[in-house]
């Protein structure tokens, strides 16, 4: 691990995180149901980041925290290799610098990036696609990542952490007792039907999220995308997230480590 964010995370009380059994992970992934439920459990993690004073060289929001948008088992499951994890970017008074950092499930650090973040706040992510020599997540296998906005006294950090999970759609429904006939259904749905379909009945929220957003980049006054997309937040408890806009940002990378 790197000086500079083992010195943030310790501070702050998350440094013990690290050291726990990732492998545990996928097992919880799979105790949930197929009938849309929840996960029944959950994994520790933060989705909502503590705020903190408005001083000289701090970051500082005056409305909405930084938020992950993901459920609150803290785990996103995915079908996607390079997925993209979305979060609520607060308002910033000055520019501001954020940092990804991603552990596999033998907590090996296999991909850690800081950005200088220019433009508007919003609701944003972190395209994996887009990381430098980082291989293509392990299907089955439970990495665990940080997000964190970076402060000149690294014990100012503001962090949401959790969990991503790479799965075979197949197997998964198969896992999850899904109706068998879910794959043929999702490919013949239509775009609104098919964040119904990932989310609520394959418990695919972040697939379902990530689709959502990309859509209300297309059609930000679309009102029946922004009802779906209200509608999926409420349903991972996540409501006072719906009014969020789209974020005008770069992330403008400044330092990239890979395993």
């Amino acid at each position: 691990m790197n000086n500079k964010l083992f010195h943030g995370l310790t501070i702050i009380g998350l440094g013990g995180l690290l050291s726990m059994n990732l492998l545990l992970a996928p097992s919880t992934a799979q105790s949930s149901t197929g009938s849309g439920e929840s996960l029944r459990q959950g994994l520790p993690g933060r989705r909502v980041g503590g705020g903190t004073r408005c001083t000289q060289g701090t970051v500082c929001h005056a409305q909405k925290p930084l938020v992950a948008i993901m459920p609150q088992s803290n785990l996103a499951v995915t079908t996607e290799a390079y997925p993209t994890l979305l979060f609520h970017l607060p308002v910033f008074e000055n520019e501001q610098q954020v940092e990804f950092v991603l552990y596999n499930s033998a907590d090996e650090l296999v991909y850690d990036a800081t950005f200088e973040i220019v433009g508007e706040s919003g609701i944003t992510g972190i395209d994996l696609s887009e990381a430098e020599n980082l291989a293509p997540l392990a299907v089955d296998e439970t990495y665990k990542w940080y997000f964190l906005i970076v402060s000149e006294e690294r014990s100012q950090d503001i962090v949401v952490d959790g969990w991503i999970q790479r799965v075979d759609l197949d197997e998964w429904v198969q896992q999850q007792e899904i109706a068998s006939d879910f794959g043929s259904r999702l490919e013949d749905a239509a775009s609104l039907q098919r964040f119904g379909l990932l989310g609520e009945e394959a418990g695919l929220w972040h697939d379902a999220a990530f689709a959502l957003h990309q859509l209300r980049q297309v059609e930000p006054d679309n009102e029946e995308v922004a009802a779906e997309w209200a509608q999926l937040l409420q349903a991972m408890d996540l409501g006072d997230m719906e009014e969020e806009p789209v974020a005008n940002l770069s992330f403008i990378p400044i330092m990239n480590e890979t395993l």
